[in-house]
């Protein structure tokens, strides 16, 4: 009798229709509004396109049933649930969340999300992410980078959305001509993640490149890399723009943590303020001291800068004659207008006083500390002191 009885449940859930589905998905999350709040608007709380959404799934039911009609023993297959290690963010991104699109999706996008089948986004961009290739992920999975296929990859961050990187390669794509960074094709939020579609960058970074370049071959990197920096550091800055990212939400300093700017700023008295309040040893008279060789009547002109040019952060690859050529620079999350000194500070972020790597021995020429040795040294100086 209870065999009898659990059967018959399970074939009434099986024949429950997607219709049905999508309205207990979103019975269940007015319940849970209401009972966080007795007085919720309930009618904010429907997703958007509910009616297209329902239609569509109405339609679907009623293609199944006429084909079982037709076949009564035909069954539709269901796909295989997904499972992930316990770290991986695509476990925590559902297909039943609503899918916010904060930017249009590119064509080539929706080729690749099979998009024209009816199925609602999200739905799509679990299965997409399910068959995924990680190429990088950090610790906890609180970032991780996937590659749908060999034409576009995702990068999804967790927690309130930082959208300086996909502004910043829009921004690129209407002022550089270049194909040297990924191109944006489209923006998602979904499941509290930021989802940031772009395309591949074919190659290797130059970090697993640099052991096996011959001397030419690092100046000719060299010399490429000063002509793609060269072209960006012309880009004007928009007139009345505050410095840092071109998403206008302030300056970026990434040292023992990454600092952000809480209030638009837009000349370099209030750059070097931001700079030297980082939490730091040091009295008041010697941190005033060796800001004095900052300051100047004559403010550096503010240049459009990467901010992270590391050799994991360009991709290389080789041409016909075995040349080695740059693909592409990626990791753009830092970059924005910046005095012209920025770049050549930052670039060497990761020099370590026992470094192996000769890499530094090779900086392009328009970043070269050589170029603002002050600034270079006051920063080195500036950096041993901060909490």
């Amino acid at each position: 009798m209870t065999q009898s009885s659990t059967t018959g449940g399970e074939e009434a859930i099986a024949k429950e229709s997607e219709a049905a589905k999508l309205n207990r998905m979103i019975l269940r999350r007015m319940q849970k509004a209401l009972a966080e709040d007795p007085e919720v608007d309930l009618l904010s709380k429907f997703p958007s396109g509910y009616s297209q959404r329902l239609a569509r799934n109405r339609a679907v039911s009623t293609s199944d049933s006429e084909h079982k009609a037709i076949n009564p023993k035909r069954r539709r297959i269901e796909s295989p649930p997904m499972s992930f290690a316990k770290d991986d963010t695509r476990s925590r991104i559902r297909a039943s969340d609503e899918a916010l699109t904060l930017s249009p999706l590119s064509k080539t996008l929706e080729v690749s999300l099979a998009l024209d089948n009816g199925a609602p986004l999200a739905e799509r961009i679990t299965r997409s992410l399910a068959q995924s290739e990680i190429l990088y992920s950090t610790p906890g999975g609180t970032s991780v980078v996937l590659k749908l296929d060999h034409t576009s990859i995702v990068k999804i961050v967790h927690g309130e959305p930082d959208l300086t990187e996909y502004k910043t390669i829009e921004f690129l794509e209407t002022h550089i001509s270049r194909d040297y960074y990924p191109k944006p094709l489209g923006l998602v939020r979904l499941s509290g993640y930021t989802l940031m579609f772009m395309s591949y960058v074919p190659g290797k970074t130059l970090e697993a490149a640099w052991p096996t370049l011959d001397e030419t071959q690092r100046i000719s990197i060299r010399d490429q890399l000063d002509r793609v920096l060269t072209e960006l550091r012309s880009l004007p800055c928009p007139e009345g723009t505050s410095l840092g990212g071109v998403d206008g939400k302030g300056c970026k300093d990434s040292r023992r943590r990454e600092r952000r700017t809480l209030h638009p700023i837009y000349t370099h008295q209030e750059f070097l303020d931001f700079l030297f309040s980082n939490p730091h040893f040091g009295s008041v008279i010697y941190i005033k001291f060796i800001r004095t060789f900052l300051n100047s009547h004559h403010s550096p002109r503010s240049v459009f800068t990467h901010g992270d040019l590391r050799l994991p952060n360009i991709i290389v690859d080789d041409d016909p004659n075995g040349m080695p050529h740059i693909t592409g620079i990626i990791d753009w999350e830092l970059s924005g207008f910046y005095p012209e000194y920025w770049e050549s500070l930052k670039v060497t972020n990761c020099l370590a006083t026992n470094e192996d790597s000769d890499w530094y021995l090779y900086l392009p020429k328009c970043i070269s500390p050589f170029r603002y040795p002050v600034q270079w040294l006051v920063d080195l100086i500036w950096d041993k002191h901060i909490e």
